[in-house]
């Protein structure tokens, strides 16, 4: 496929990569097993032998990090992981991964139930991955990060946030919070004066000659 590109999405604590490519977002379920400790041979005869799973699968050449060369990946899309990780056996998975993958098959019967029940899928709770907010953002390389969002966190640049700081009742943050924010403003400040300080103290002096 061409015209590929990464990103990092934070998928239950594991880093997840998804490739997008030609408007689809895959994921190379390789790491992701070997991440959450399954074997991926035999998580590939599952996918190949699942009568949904093996019609979307596709290989991707791409270059994976932290590998150094380019590779034939095995992919599912995004929207199809949730489906393949309710199906997995929690108990041939890491010990510390177990809860929270428990945790979320809960959720994907209550979802299940509710559709059955209802009759509308609008009307289920969406598991949590589903639920949860995304910031998109791209760091110095160019390379775009996926970062999961909490419910009662707001996403301001910076310029707004020092205007909102400047304006009582603008900024959602009680009085001690606001506190510890200056002292660790102020700390911040006093290791740059220090730094600075330290820098031109080891310049030499120059003498020009008229």
């Amino acid at each position: 496929m061409s015209h590929t590109q990464l990103a990092t999405v934070d998928f239950h604590g594991q880093a997840l990569t998804v490739i997008t490519a030609n408007g689809q977002r895959l994921v190379a379920m390789k790491p992701i097993c070997e991440g959450i400790g399954l074997q991926w041979e035999a998580q590939l005869k599952r996918m190949k032998r699942d009568e949904v799973l093996s019609t979307c699968m596709s290989m991707v050449d791409i270059q994976m990090p932290p590998d150094d060369q380019r590779r034939q990946v095995t992919c599912l899309p995004l929207e199809y992981l949730n489906g393949w990780l309710f199906g997995i056996d929690v108990s041939r998975c890491r010990e510390a991964i177990r809860p929270t993958l428990i945790q979320y098959k809960r959720e994907c019967y209550a979802a299940l139930a509710a559709y059955w029940q209802q009759g509308k899928a609008a009307d289920a709770p969406a598991p949590s991955l589903l639920r949860r907010r995304w910031l998109v953002s791209f760091d110095r390389n160019g390379k775009e990060v996926v970062t999961a969002v909490p419910q009662d966190a707001c996403v301001l640049t910076l310029p707004d946030f020092l205007k909102a700081l400047a304006v009582d009742g603008d900024l959602g943050v009680t009085g001690d919070e606001l506190f510890e924010f200056a002292i660790a403003a102020l700390a911040n400040l006093r290791r740059r004066s220090a730094y600075m300080t330290k820098r031109l103290s080891e310049l030499q002096p120059v003498q020009l000659k008229l």
